[in-house]
């Protein structure tokens, strides 16, 4: 069974390259680009906790409400964490009705189950259509 490695959103800002600065622009030119990848797209799962670690209390209490028994969480898949070897979908993003496993990369031993409801192209969990957590 998959383990979802989870990171909160606010990590995602990292993740965006600015291609007219960065130093690996000549690799990604240079390259072809896969035809597969550039038909994937980012997505987003929403997730109810079935499981959550007492550990999980101590990341405070943001985290510690989204993590706890019977809330839905949205995680999203970016681009940088989509898997070739998985068809372009990230790691551990469960399948459809059925109770697979996560980890908070965020703390210590945090982790749980949870049980894949909906995905989505864009996250309905919030207005700002932000997510809760990322893939890594």
């Amino acid at each position: 069974m998959e383990t979802a490695l989870i990171l909160q959103s606010s990590f995602s800002e990292t993740r965006q390259v600015d291609d007219s600065i960065d130093i690996r622009r000549n690799l990604r030119l240079r390259y072809p680009k896969d035809p597969q990848k550039e038909n994937s797209h980012e997505y987003c799962v929403v997730f109810e906790i079935v499981k959550s670690r007492k550990s999980c209390d101590t990341l405070g209490s943001e985290l510690e409400r989204k993590l706890e028994q019977g809330s839905r969480v949205c995680v999203q898949c970016q681009d940088a964490a989509m898997r070739k070897h998985l068809g372009y979908r990230c790691h551990g993003h469960g399948v459809e009705g059925k109770v697979t496993r996560w980890t908070a990369l965020a703390g210590n031993s945090c982790h749980g189950r949870w049980v894949r409801r909906e995905q989505y192209t864009h996250c309905p969990c919030h207005a700002t259509g932000h997510p809760d957590f990322i893939f890594v």
